[in-house]
């Protein structure tokens, strides 16, 4: 009988990939960020969080560093998230080379995603407010 661990297997499987890659030349490889059922459900998971902390709180801007936990009580760097669909919609209007999608694009934009928020201006908004707050 011959036995294989699971190591080996993935040993033997990653070998398998680089060695089939190598023979395709750079500017023909398929592109790692296709859409395939992993990363959609990914995203997904990340766009439904967002609605969630968007019905709470109002609004997309989330800071970076914040994470969130979902419905599931998984801990999501959802602030990372909301960074890079920023960083990939930037990509898309210079015409570089991007992993968002118009679909992707209306769905944010349909629960009020802002694709930019002038530096400092979030933060003087939300002292305004406080300092209204206060007065009354």
């Amino acid at each position: 009988t011959q036995t294989t661990s699971a190591s080996t297997k993935m040993r033997v499987k990653v070998e398998n990939d680089s060695r089939e890659s190598n023979h395709i030349p750079d500017n023909q490889r398929p592109s790692q960020h296709k859409f395939n059922a992993s990363t959609t459900c990914a995203w997904m998971k990340n766009y439904n969080a967002l609605k969630q902390y968007v019905d709470l709180n109002g609004h997309c801007n989330i800071m970076q560093k914040e994470v969130w936990w979902n419905e599931q009580s998984e801990c999501l760097r959802l602030g990372n998230w909301v960074n890079k669909q920023r960083g990939e919609y930037r990509k898309l209007q210079k015409g570089d080379s991007s992993t968002i999608s118009k679909e992707r694009i209306d769905l944010l934009e349909k629960i009020g995603f802002q694709w930019a928020t002038p530096k400092g201006q979030e933060n003087w908004e939300d002292r305004f407010k406080e300092l209204g707050e206060y007065k009354e």
